[in-house]
């Protein structure tokens, strides 16, 4: 059978202006990560809210004119509050030892900011041809014979075994898929690992009337990958939603070997806007270390960064004790030659001098360690 030709997209959508974001925004772009950004006019941002670099750059007006960016049709709405916000930084700084001095609730709170990150949703119709392996469930029955001491002898047990039947399936497809994700930006695999899925089916549409940006500071985020690009990624959703549903046709238990020759149609590409909660702490060599949250599910993605400054002051006040308590011991062995039962109590605090200090590696190799696994994590 003749395979069918694949129809692919292009960028082709049609721009907007700036005046559909529903209030005056200005337009800026982060030297350091190349990300855009638009946000409120009355808003200053003095640093990237994606990697909190001070690389900025607004662009002028001139520029902004000559721009069509795309304006979002969806968007869906954060559901955390700030009370929940609070609880959820309280439980990273908890249990957390030698943090950095900057490294505090009240500066994370501060720095807060509602970003909002792109995603492209697409629809489209599809005819295919497939064949995969479908496989099938089935129990049989077997005996296992065993050597049982306390019965004194050999026992033979019922055993029942799943096993699967592989049988060829081949048809032809026809549906139309909706809301297939694929990427809007380039670090959209790494930025969806760290803070889990959203629930893409609580967006709401967006529009100057629709009041559903927070009256507030937030930030969104422009999309650096096209239509065009993020078209291999769709198809392969395309192709997953396709497998189950021959799978579920088949009324198979398993598929395996899908392949299907597909010809798309009327594909229809939205723009949609996800929630993230943005904020950093400067660690101890001054760079600043981003923390992001899901504005949905409220799961947190950052680096506990431990400081080695704070381990090392503990650590000089243990040797600093350490010390005292060894000239302390002498003194009492000095005296020891009129007293001469001070000689047992001078070496004990010999003995505990040089304990105190060879514990003030402690916090230095907790700190080692914290950060290096930490760093793993990571």
């Amino acid at each position: 059978m003749e395979k069918e030709k694949m129809i692919l997209p292009v960028d082709g959508r049609e721009g907007s202006s700036l005046s559909d974001w529903g209030e005056p925004v200005k337009v800026a772009v982060c030297e350091n990560c190349d990300w855009q950004f638009i946000f409120p006019e009355t808003q200053t941002l003095p640093q990237c809210p994606h990697c909190f670099k001070p690389a900025l750059v607004n662009l002028a007006q001139e520029t902004r004119d000559h721009l069509t960016l795309q304006s979002p049709e969806l968007i869906l709405a954060t559901t955390l509050s700030s009370g929940q916000l609070t609880q959820i930084f309280q439980s990273f700084l908890s249990g957390f030892w030698f943090h950095p001095v900057d490294l505090k609730l009240t500066n994370l709170m501060n720095r807060l900011i509602l970003l909002y990150l792109p995603i492209w949703l697409v629809d489209s119709s599809i005819q295919a041809t497939w064949q995969a392996e479908a496989g099938f469930d089935y129990q049989i029955l077997s005996h296992q014979d065993r050597f049982d001491e306390n019965r004194g002898g050999w026992t033979s047990q019922e055993v029942q075994e799943t096993r699967v039947r592989w049988e060829s399936r081949l048809g032809r497809l026809q549906r139309v898929y909706q809301n297939v994700t694929a990427p809007a930006l380039n670090e959209h695999s790494l930025i969806m690992r760290q803070l889990g899925q959203f629930v893409l089916t609580h967006a709401k549409p967006f529009g100057k009337q629709s009041g559903v940006l927070p009256g507030g500071g937030w930030v969104a985020c422009m999309p650096n990958r096209g239509t065009t690009d993020a078209w291999p990624e769709a198809l392969l959703g395309f192709q997953s939603f396709a497998a189950k549903e021959c799978q579920k046709a088949c009324r198979a238990d398993h598929l395996r070997n899908f392949s299907w020759s597909p010809g798309f149609s009327g594909q229809n590409w939205t723009f949609l806007l996800l929630p993230v909660f943005s904020t950093f702490y400067v660690d101890d060599e001054g760079g600043s270390r981003p923390l992001l949250v899901n504005g949905q599910s409220g799961k947190l993605s950052g680096v506990r960064r431990a400081s080695l400054k704070q381990a090392q002051k503990i650590s000089l006040l243990m040797l600093g004790g350490a010390v005292l308590v060894v000239l302390l011991s002498l003194l009492i062995s000095v005296a020891a030659v009129v007293f001469p039962f001070l000689l047992i109590l001078g070496g004990l605090g010999i003995v505990l001098a040089l304990l105190i200090g060879l514990s003030a590696l402690a916090p230095l190799i907790i700190i080692w360690r914290m950060n290096q696994k930490s760093q793993s994590g990571n």
